[in-house]
This record gives C-alpha cells, structure tokens and sequence, in this order.
C-alpha cells in the first residue's frame, strides 16, 4: 500500500470515528481553551501547548490554519500540555476533565487558511490583491506574518514587489512599470523573518484585455505562447538571500536584546562619562569592558536620534524644502524611532526608495508618486506625508 492510500484510508477511519457535538462542560472548556489559543497565537508567545489540549478534547478541526501542535499521545506529552497550561484559570477543570479518551467531534473549522487573490481590471490598469475575506483573517495573519505581499514575475525575475499592511490592496501598471503582456503575480503574507505563504496567479493580454490563465506549473517563465511584447521596464529586483536574511534577523535580535540589558545604564550616565570608561578600558586593554561602554554609547546615539526625529515630527505644518526632507528621512532609515527595525533589509530598502522618489541616487528604484500620495493619506501623521509635501511643492 502506499503512502498516499495510507494516509486516505487514516483520515477515512478518523473521519468515521468521529462524534456528534455536544453542548456539555468539555465544550464549553474547549470554548475558553481556544480563544486563549487564539489570543496567545496574536501575541506570538511561545512555550503554551493550548492546540495540543483541544486536540486532546476533541475538537482537532479547530486547529486548522493556526499550524503544528503537539498531540497527547504519550503521557510524557500530556504532562508537557498540561504544564504550560498551569497558570490559566482553566487549569484545574483542564486536569480534571483530562485530555486522554476523548473522541474528535464533528465540529466545523472556526478560522480559515488564508486565501490570496489577484485580480485584474483592464479597462482601469489596476491589479487587485490581497488576502480575501475569510473568518478569522485578521488573527490568523497577525500570529503568523508581518505584511500582504506582491510580487509579479516576469521570465524568471522579479520585475516588481509591493508590501502593503492592508488586505486588500490596489496597484496600476504604470506603477509598477510593467508593460509587457503576460505576468506572473504572486501574493501572499510574509513574516519579515522568517516564514511565508501564497500563491501565484497567470495573467495574459489576450484579445484585448487581461484574462487570467489556467495555472501554467512551476517552472513558467511568465511568456504565455500569444505573447508579443516583451518588458522593458526597470531593472530586476534581487531579494536578499538566505543568509541576508538571516544576518539582518541576528543583528536586530542582538539590538533588542542590548537595548533590554543596558538602555537604563545608557539613561542614566552622562555621554562624557561613558566617553571616559570607553577611553579608560581601552587604555587598560579591557577589551570587554570597552565594548560595553561602546554599546551604552550606540544606545545613547539612537536615543538621542529617536528625540530629533520626535521633534520634527512636532513641527508646524510648514513645507520642508526638499533637502530638509531629505535629512529627515536619512535618519528615519538610520535611526529609527523603532529601535527593533534598525538596519533591517526591508526597512532601509524602504526609505532608500523614498528618497530615490526626492531624487537621492540610492540605487533603488523610486516610488510612484501615487504610492507615496495613498500611504500619506493612510498615514498622515507619518514620514509619508512629509515626502508627499515635498513633491506636491515642486
């Protein structure tokens, strides 16, 4: 038998097993246990075995997009449940009732996957995208990913990638800078460090207008056989890689962690002191006492960063000229008031294509007018809109 028949005759048996629901103390239980699965998924906590213990109960279907849990199938397993789940108010009824012996229950899934669509609309050039409305969208997002994200593929490359907080979203092709007939658009949700789901999307201008083809395989190069253009729009953009990735993610997992450690020394000694221990370790051959003065000073220095851009955030509602908004922006990418973000990939590829739009040669490509005029709108009290008052000036 195959691995495939096994798996249809495991889920058959388990499906037959089944039994009907029942408004009883198990259910209402399970009723607390999953919206505190819920809620604790949202905030990203780790280390509390609530998926196992619903599973226990009965009630695996509710599990389903909120992703791998530990079942409590040895006692070893049990006991490791039950104690994560210790400090909840359910703890007691939990031990008591117990998570062996149940059956699963015919219950209904109460959130759903996540289900990306694209769409096109010809007569307006627009490319619709985004997560569809599905139960629970905004939870299962937030315990899992960061940003909805589009990305079109054209002959093998990327050719255009827009990230967006929104669930659903709307971009044109002039936009976007794409001009050829035939694209593959790939949405989906993205962690920022680590994780991502979608899917893709064949579209082809086909007798006038964009029709959506059927799914062309993993290996299309986005040229559908009708094709006759090609795309001449901008350079290919290159996604940092794995290891990219991964430095970015120990940097700032290393910031947070000093920041949590030494920001109250930083507070609390003067910038001349902390000069002097830097000088007078050195001068000692302390190496380590060095470098903790020296992270004290980078702590001060992205303090005192995060103050000015906090004071000009303050400013009347007068039009920077374009070199003020250009200084302004420079530190938001280098020192950001959200300390967490500092250096990350994606923050400062961010705001160098912001200041490539102010018409800084960072090496990025510009953001269309349109999208920094919507996200001033959806912002206006952010960095966005001092741009987009720039560029309404000129």
């Amino acid at each position: 038998m195959s691995s495939r028949e096994q798996m249809k005759r495991d889920w058959e048996r388990e499906q037959a097993a089944r039994v009907e629901n029942t408004d009883d103390d198990v259910l209402a239980l399970a009723d607390e246990i999953y919206a505190d699965m819920r809620a604790t998924q949202v905030a990203r906590v780790r280390g509390e075995r609530q998926k196992g213990a619903l599973v226990g109960l009965g009630f695996k279907v509710w599990i389903g997009p909120w992703g791998a849990y530990a079942a409590p199938e040895r006692p070893s397993a049990v006991a490791r449940i039950l104690n994560s789940l210790r400090h909840k108010p359910y703890a007691g009824r939990l031990a008591a009732i117990g998570i062996v012996g149940h059956p699963q229950r015919n219950v209904a899934p109460r959130a759903e996957w996540l289900t990306p669509y694209c769409r096109i609309d010809t007569s307006l050039g627009t490319i619709h995208w985004g997560l569809a409305d599905t139960r629970e969208r905004a939870e299962v997002f937030r315990a899992n990913y960061d940003v909805v994200e589009l990305r079109v593929w054209d002959h093998g490359e990327i050719v255009a990638k827009v990230q967006s907080e929104a669930f659903d979203n709307g971009s044109t092709f002039t936009e976007l800078a794409l001009d050829d007939d035939d694209y593959r658009f790939e949405v989906g949700a993205r962690n920022l460090d680590w994780g991502y789901s979608g899917k893709w999307f064949d579209w082809a201008f086909i007798d006038g207008q964009w029709r959506e083809l059927e799914a062309q395989g993993r290996g299309w190069l986005g040229e559908w056989e009708g094709s006759t253009r090609t795309h001449t729009g901008e350079e290919r953009i290159v996604e940092p890689s794995a290891r990219e990735r991964a430095i970015a993610y120990t940097r700032r997992q290393r910031i947070e962690r000093e920041n949590r450690q030494h920001g109250p020394v930083a507070a609390t000694h003067g910038r001349a002191e902390v000069t002097e221990m830097i000088a007078t370790a050195k001068k000692k051959g302390d190496a380590l006492a060095a470098r903790y003065w020296q992270i004290v000073e980078r702590i001060q220095d992205d303090l005192a960063a995060a103050q000015k851009i906090d004071e000009e955030q303050e400013d009347s509602g007068v039009v920077d000229s374009n070199a003020e908004v250009i200084a302004y922006i420079e530190g938001i990418r280098d020192n950001p008031p959200n300390r967490a973000v500092r250096g990350h990939p994606v923050h400062i590829r961010k705001w160098d294509r912001a200041l490539a739009t102010l018409g800084v040669d960072t090496g990025e490509r510009p953001w269309a007018v349109a999208e920094i005029r919507a996200r001033a709108h959806k912002w206006p009290d952010s960095p966005w809109a001092r741009v987009a008052a720039v560029l309404e000036s000129v």
